[in-house]
């Protein structure tokens, strides 16, 4: 059981982190259609 629970742990954090970084692509890509868009992009500058 703490073996899965500590699988199950490494999972969620991996799991965020690809999250993460499809939210940032998601927001860079959405920058480049719409350039038009507020507060969408300015990071990647």
């Amino acid at each position: 059981m703490i073996e899965e629970d500590r699988r199950l742990a490494r999972e969620v954090a991996e799991l965020r982190r690809v999250n993460e970084v499809l939210r940032a692509a998601s927001a860079y890509f959405a920058a480049k259609i719409d350039p038009t868009r507020p507060g969408e992009g300015h990071e990647f500058h």
